[in-house]
């Protein structure tokens, strides 16, 4: 942080939270400094103290919804209640954080529709059980987590994540419409181009 990086750091327990936030709190004691930006990776699970604190310390937490398609019954049978504060993207919206969605492959599936599976639903793919189902967020919440929030996330707004002129034109096209499309088979989405810079690449 003295030294003018943007500081991040992989936390997924409350505890570990916790002390990340600490730490960046008492940097930012020690050295203000307006729209830094750090990050927690995963911030897997939360409270609603924590949320308070990264809301007001301008904290990015990373989620990571796609452990929610492929773990949410293991996550039930292990972490009781405490599954409505991990990867906790509703609240993080209504606390105005911004938040940016990540799949953490190659330790998930690369393919975002099991993570906006995973934030749409709040489901696991195999069984079907709901996880922290009031961390569900809305569709265009979820692309924009993806999409706008991730080049926010690291300094890139200017240049990507959204469809503006003079921006990188980094697009997926999708075989289906994700407004209209049931959110409970989101995961069958397919893409079919892929653009980097304006150039497709698949």
């Amino acid at each position: 942080h003295r030294a003018g990086y943007q500081v991040t750091a992989h936390a997924v327990g409350d505890k570990a939270v916790t002390i990340m936030v600490n730490a960046i709190e008492k940097a930012l004691a020690a050295e203000p400094r307006p729209d830094h930006r750090h990050r927690i990776e995963h911030c897997g699970i939360t409270n609603p103290e924590l949320i308070a604190r990264i809301a007001k310390l301008g904290i990015v937490p990373i989620s990571n919804p796609a452990f929610i398609s492929i773990n949410a019954s293991d996550y039930n049978r292990y972490y009781g209640d405490r599954v409505n504060s991990m990867f906790a993207m509703k609240s993080y919206l209504d606390a105005g954080i911004i938040t940016a969605i990540g799949s953490d492959a190659p330790i998930t599936y690369p393919d975002p529709m099991n993570s906006l599976f995973g934030a749409l639903n709040r489901m696991d793919q195999r069984t079907g059980d709901l996880c922290g189902a009031g961390q569900k967020v809305q569709v265009l919440d979820a692309v924009r987590m993806f999409t706008y929030n991730g080049a926010y996330a690291s300094f890139e707004e200017n240049i990507k994540g959204s469809l503006e002129p003079g921006k990188l034109a980094d697009v997926v096209i999708l075989d289906q419409d994700l407004l209209t499309y049931p959110a409970e088979q989101v995961q069958d989405v397919k893409v079919r181009y892929t653009l980097v810079g304006g150039e497709i690449v698949y």
